[in-house]
């Protein structure tokens, strides 16, 4: 987007979606007067420009926004510390997260804390594989005759 040219309806729609999922419309700096103490995680700090960006005391900074996971080929979503990205700054959050396939060892094992598994985001053979192998099995846990 050019500074000397006007807004065009993609320019207006990208910016408005950014207000509206919470984002903001620059990048993030990382400066001290950007953070916040919170009060229900200590040892973390919160960004105030953007809530979903956390800093730790020992300076490492993650976006608890930034990625979703699905252990059952895309059928579901869940979001873990385990896979929220690590950032640097300048940053600029994105109005979705990184989507990040994963498949356990074993399909019976506790999955919380998360068991041993493969990500395979980029397998999407395997994807395909486990959505239809999942599917099967809620289908014939969920739906009844």
């Amino acid at each position: 987007m050019s500074s000397n040219l006007p807004l065009t309806v993609e320019d207006f729609t990208n910016i408005l979606n950014r207000l509206l999922v919470v984002k903001p419309l620059t990048p993030l700096t990382g400066e001290a007067d950007e953070w916040e103490e919170t009060e229900t995680r200590p040892n973390y700090f919160q960004n105030k420009r953007c809530p979903n960006v956390f800093k730790k005391t020992d300076g490492t900074c993650y976006d608890i926004d930034g990625a979703v996971a699905s252990a059952d080929g895309g059928i579901t979503w869940f979001s873990a510390l385990e896979f929220d990205p690590k950032i640097e700054f300048p940053y600029y959050p994105p109005t979705h997260p990184e989507k990040i396939y994963i498949e356990f060892e074993d399909d019976n094992a506790s999955r919380w804390p998360l068991g041993k598994y493969e990500i395979i985001t980029d397998k999407p053979e395997r994807i395909e594989a486990l959505r239809e192998r999942k599917q099967k099995e809620y289908d014939s846990y969920y739906v009844r005759p």
